[in-house]
């Protein structure tokens, strides 16, 4: 599929090239995971507290360890930042994602591998740099400012366990 002229996000192999230079700041490329979890007709969502998505509600997540395999990230995250454990993890996609450069920190971009599943019994609690955690009703996503491309990926998810479109 062409691209737009427009679409400033990385193909696959410039993104694993590694750091680029763009004017006189490097560009770097992060691996990170998250996961997609549901119960009945809820996924698990996170609000973030620090960093350039502040106010937003996204799916747990973060940096992928060095050592440390993409799926054993979304899990470790899930842990951490909700305090639940995440069930029969399958890879779900890749999503790139762009962080504008602001003030004196450089652009950057982040290549998370999304895995969905289910999410283990108990209640979330908020931690790390979550400020709030809970389970959101499907039907009420469009109500929550989500991080870009989030709502695609739970939606894409949901098909895959319910096979409802």
């Amino acid at each position: 599929m062409a691209r737009s002229p427009d679409d400033h996000r990385p193909t696959r192999e410039e993104a694993t090239a590694g750091p680029k230079r763009a004017g006189a700041r490097a560009v770097t490329v992060t691996e990170a995971a998250s996961a997609v979890l549901f119960r009945d007709r809820c996924v698990l969502l996170v609000e973030r507290g620090k960093g350039h998505s502040t106010g937003r509600w996204s799916l747990p997540g973060g940096h992928v360890e060095r050592d440390e395999t993409p799926e054993a990230a979304a899990r470790r995250e899930t842990r951490e930042e909700t305090g639940l454990d995440a069930i029969d993890l399958s890879w779900l996609a890749e999503h790139l994602v762009e962080v504008p450069e602001i003030d004196d920190r450089p652009a950057a971009y982040y290549r998370i591998h999304v895995y969905f599943g289910q999410c283990a019994e108990g209640v979330p609690w908020a931690a790390s740099d979550a400020r709030s955690a809970c389970f959101v009703p499907l039907d009420r996503l469009g109500q929550l400012p989500l991080t870009t491309g989030a709502e695609e990926l739970i939606r894409r998810a949901w098909t895959e366990v319910s096979g409802e479109v």
